[in-house]
């Protein structure tokens, strides 16, 4: 380390302004800075945080607050982290406070070789009622954090590491690099995830590309790491990559953090030990990332700082608190008032018991969205709630959020309410459930029906060859999640309105159901359902279905990142395929039977009846 604060002459900087200075801890040459920092923070606290280009809000909680401050051309990070409880304040008696540790850390790691933002300082601010510490860091010029790569899909640095293998083959050594220094240093970030590393990207030079660490307060120090505490905090950074890793990327991971781990003196694996510590890591990937989905449902089923929640008797609604500038704890209240501008033309579907229609908030400038209301009996409504069940509008909530987090697309949830019609005991729930609008996208059956069909051979060989791998590899990260659409048909299925691009999302989660363990049963029917749809409005070809069929059992492999090999004779997928064919043959011919003829009335044909498939 070659700054100042290698040396660590520690001097204290005071601020008189307030009755409770803030005292810092830092070099000589940054004393300045924090006597502006400390200035500049007091007097935006006093104006009540105004909105401000010199200092931004970056991340806010209960438990930490980052802001951005511009101080003459120069962009530091500030990080508060108050002790209000009294528990809180009696550990900081017997040890360092959470700033001051993330300092010392921050200097360990740079002395070590690891790249890491520069540290200037730590400090602490004491009332009567709390204590508060802060810390202090530089801007890395140009980073960009790496979870943009799963968030930002127009992002840069995402598509160039899609068009280009070179840098994602870099941008994997150097992330095996680091985590084999920390590794090795017995250095242990528990919250080791994309959002806490910082790529330093040069786009005129693809091989040109730096790795930065960042948020070190979860980080420890172990003497000797065993192999399973490696894994382990591996698995971490594998689930916040799980919709970009490849099975060839993680054998490239291991196979580059075991020569770094060489490079710095540790003993080798063997080719065959190398297999062995893959399929182990496999196994613990696979593990954390259920642990860690399961995990944020159920915080998100309690309630977080996301939502606002409202509940009172038969009443419950809820909404994502980043709609609080668009009236939402209003709406929640009264729902019914994104229905005061509805025509006959916004309705997309109406019923007696339902309906759904197409409407924007109701302040200005807002995006369209789509408000899906039914009614159900009160008694299965109390029935529900005194079973521990979710009603089928709360479900639809739950699910789609759920469906959100493992990357499967489906319009976000906004809101959702359910109230009384009248205060009488038997008057039915009124169910009102706010999702996105799904803007480009139009449902799947119309659009081949009408548009694709008038496309040119070659437009709609290219279209089905696209869309058949990518719904097989869609609901296969369906599947994987143990999710069931017992209605997954073409209508339910939205796709792009343009024949050159590609994207899908599902609708009417109503029929979603989630299980322990999937059937393989389910699994065909959801398969078979989609091509039994497709065959009312267009001519589904052998190669077509094959093709789907062939991605669909590709990315359940890569999902459970098992290893793809090449030409590998995969016979499973024959008799799933007959299995398949059959449920279809099954499906057309419930649609397309022949009528028969009634013994009462010769003259009137009638069509039986039959039960919905499941």
């Amino acid at each position: 380390m070659s700054d100042e604060c290698a040396a660590m002459l520690v001097v204290s900087a005071m601020m008189h302004e307030a009755d409770n200075p803030i005292r810092w801890s830092t070099a000589p040459s940054f004393g300045a800075t924090c006597d502006e920092v400390a200035r500049r923070l007091a007097e935006w606290t006093r104006n009540g945080e105004p909105t401000n280009a010199d200092i931004s809000i970056v991340k806010q909680g209960p438990h930490r607050r980052v802001l951005r401050m511009v101080l003459d051309g120069q962009v530091v990070f500030l990080k508060q982290q108050p002790a209000a409880s009294i528990i809180k304040r009696l550990q900081l008696l017997v040890r360092r406070s959470s700033c001051e540790r993330e300092f010392i850390a921050y200097q360990r790691l740079r002395m070590l070789g690891i790249p890491t933002p520069l540290p200037m300082a730590w400090g602490e601010q004491r009332s009567s009622k709390r204590v508060t510490s802060y810390l202090l860091t530089s801007e890395l010029c140009d980073a960009i954090p790496l979870d943009v790569l799963t968030t930002d899909a127009d992002h840069p640095l995402t598509k160039a590491i899609g068009e280009s293998s070179l840098l994602r083959s870099v941008l994997i050594a150097k992330l095996a690099t680091l985590t084999a220094r920390l590794h090795h240093a017995g250095l242990l970030h528990t919250d080791y995830h994309a959002g806490n590393l910082l790529a330093v990207w040069n786009e005129a030079s693809v091989e040109d590309v730096e790795l930065f660490l960042i948020d070190l307060a979860p980080i420890k120090s172990i003497s000797q790491l065993t192999t399973k505490q490696r894994l382990q905090n591996i698995a971490v950074l594998f689930h916040t990559f799980s919709q970009l890793v490849r099975p060839v990327d993680a054998a490239r991971f291991w196979r580059d953090y075991q020569a770094a781990l060489s490079d710095l003196g540790e003993a080798t694996a063997s080719s065959v030990e190398l297999r062995g510590l893959v399929r182990d890591a496999n196994g613990v990937v696979i593990r954390h990332q259920e642990v860690a989905y399961q995990k944020a449902d159920r915080k998100w089923e309690r309630g977080n700082r996301r939502l606002v929640i409202r509940r009172q008797g038969a009443f419950n609604a809820r909404g994502l608190a980043a709609l609080k500038s668009q009236g939402l704890v209003e709406l929640l209240k009264e729902p019914n008032r994104l229905l005061t501008k509805v025509t006959d033309a916004d309705y997309r579907k109406r019923s007696t018991s339902r309906f759904v229609v197409k409407t924007t908030w109701p302040s200005r400038d807002s995006s369209p969205i789509f408000v899906k209301r039914i009614q159900s009996p009160r008694l299965r409504h109390w029935g529900c709630i005194l079973s521990g069940i979710f009603t089928k509008t709360r479900r639809t909530w739950e699910f789609g959020h759920a469906m959100l987090r493992r990357g499967i697309s489906t319009p976000k949830p906004l809101m959702f309410v359910e109230r009384p019609v009248s205060k009488s005991l038997f008057s039915p729930v009124e169910e009102t459930l706010v999702t996105q609008e799904a803007t480009g996208l139009v449902p799947l059956a119309p659009f081949v029906k009408h548009v694709l069909s008038a496309q040119s051979p070659e437009v709609q060989r290219d279209w089905r060859r696209r869309y058949a791998k990518l719904l097989g590899r869609e609901l296969a990260k369906f599947h994987h999640a143990r999710f069931d659409h017992r209605d997954l048909k073409a209508m339910n299925i939205l796709v792009a309105d343009n024949v050159h691009q590609t994207s899908y999302t599902i609708l009417d989660l109503d029929a979603v159901r989630r299980w322990n363990v999937l059937p393989t049963v389910l699994r065909n029917k959801n398969l078979a359902r989609i091509v039994s749809s497709l065959m009312e409005v267009s001519t589904v070809s052998p190669s077509d279905a094959l093709r789907g069929l062939v991605a669909y059992r590709r990315m359940t492999r890569r999902l459970a990142l098992a290893e793809i090999e090449s030409g590998r004779d995969d016979t499973g997928w024959k008799s799933q395929w007959r299995e398949t064919a059959k449920l279809v043959d099954d499906y057309q011919s419930r649609k397309f039977k022949a009528p028969r003829l009634t013994t009462e009335s010769p003259s009137v044909v009638t069509m039986p009846t039959h039960r919905k498939a499941a």
